[in-house]
Parts: structure tokens; sequence; C-alpha cells
């Protein structure tokens, strides 16, 4: 770790990406999610229905927002559906521990070296009858808590998953 790699200009930019990449991503999910909603008017109602409900019990704070159940399963099928990445890519690097090579056994006989790109299909992987029945259908209920719960966690990666996952996943969920 080096302590002067983030200082002056180096630390603006860093400070501008997170800002830019934020609202860029977050301004598209939003668009997406008021497209579904204008085709599904009876879920829009529902998802209004939550809204006002908590307004009337006070107002709205980052803590009520987070208690929005349907709304957060909405936007959880929106970027389901709508992915703001089509894809991710990482780069094998092994640790101490590993090999040179991580083998792909017993499912596959292939092997990925030290360095070789790998990338990860996220529109597919969302789209996947056999992860998400009916993948093409807009339905917030397949994000129900319960439903989350019978679902392998590496098949929803709008965020990405593990240690390289979205830093900025929770501001973009608000």
């Amino acid at each position: 770790y080096n302590k002067d790699v983030f200082f002056g200009d180096v630390l603006v930019a860093q400070a501008a990406i997170f800002v830019s990449a934020g609202y860029e991503t977050t301004s598209s999910a939003t668009s997406f999610a008021l497209y579904e909603l204008a085709k599904h008017p009876q879920i829009q109602e529902k998802v209004r229905e939550e809204i006002l409900k908590e307004l009337e019990n006070g107002g709205i704070s980052y803590e009520r927002i987070n208690k929005l159940e349907y709304l957060n399963m909405v936007i959880q099928e929106t970027l389901r559906l709508y992915p703001t990445v089509p894809f991710l890519d990482r780069v094998f690097m092994p640790t101490g521990q590993q090999g040179e090579f991580y083998t792909l056994e017993p499912h596959h006989k292939f092997s990925i070296p030290r360095g070789m790109p790998v990338y990860i299909p996220v529109v597919g992987i969302h789209r996947d009858p056999k992860f998400y029945p009916d993948p093409l259908t807009f339905n917030p209920e397949r994000f129900r808590v319960n439903e989350r719960g019978d679902r392998n966690q590496y098949v929803f990666l709008s965020f990405g998953q593990g240690p390289r996952g979205c830093i900025g996943a929770r501001f973009g969920m608000l």
C-alpha cells in the first residue's frame, strides 16, 4: 500500500469518478424503472401505495427508504433486466497458495492461467431461465426475501459480488 497515491489531482479525479459513475448509472436505472412502471400500472400503484404509507407515518429518511420492501424489489428487478454493465471483467492473479493455474474441474477440464482475462456475462446470467423463470418478464416478486433465499447469490450481479463488488452499491440503491 502506497499512502502517497491518493493526493492532489489523483484524489480529485478519484472523487469525480465516484460521483459521475454513481449518478450516470443511477439515472439509467431510474429511467428503466420508470419505463417498466409505466408498462405495468398495477406494479406502479403498489409502489406508490407503499411510498404514500411511509410518508403518512412520518416522512422519508434513509432508514425508512431502506424499509420500502416493494420499491427495493422493483429496483432489483429493474437492475436484473437492465444491468448497468453487460459483463464484468477480471484477471486471474493467483495468491501465494494458488498455483499458476485455476482449474475448473470437475465441471470442465479447462484451466485458467495467470494473467488471463475472464469475462462474466451479466446480461446472460440475469436472463437465464435456469436462474430466473420467465426471464424477460418484469416480475419484482422474484426478489421477495423468501424467494431470494432460494437463489444462488452469484446469479444477481448488478453490483458484482465479493471483494470486487461495487463500492457504490449502497449509494446506487439509495
